[in-house]
């Protein structure tokens, strides 16, 4: 069995929620940790619906686009925390995010990003639970 192959099984009932209301990128997300083998739960395009699919499925981690087209996903991030759940936020708008003091401190990863080090971080922070 290789590295990749054992990576896959460890990953493999690990459950990422992904919060993106851009289409384009969710989708190219979602295919991203799908590779690395994790289970997608998503992608929500609003944080209503990220709520629900939180009240549904118990989460390993979550990535989260703050700023939404209709709002911002602190709604969920709090909730996240409040659980216990790790997540890491991703957004082409960090200044606005750090000076929303409603905002949960956390990662954040700066659009455009590797997925590739997004995908170690959300590793890390499973392993880290």
């Amino acid at each position: 069995m290789t590295l990749f192959s054992e990576a896959l099984i460890v990953n493999t009932c690990r459950r990422i929620l992904i919060l993106e209301d851009d289409c384009l990128q969710a989708m190219d997300l979602e295919c991203a940790l799908q590779d690395a083998g994790f289970t997608v739960i998503g992608p929500a395009p609003t944080s209503a619906s990220a709520l629900k699919l939180i009240d549904n499925v118990e989460l390993d981690c979550a990535v989260l686009d703050y700023n939404l087209a209709r709002g911002t996903s602190i709604d969920v991030a709090v909730r996240l925390l409040d659980e216990g759940v790790p997540f890491v936020f991703v957004t082409g708008q960090m200044g606005k995010l750090l000076a929303n003091e409603a905002a949960p401190r956390a990662e954040i990863f700066q659009k455009p990003y590797l997925q590739s080090e997004l995908i170690r971080f959300v590793e890390r922070r499973i392993e880290g639970r």
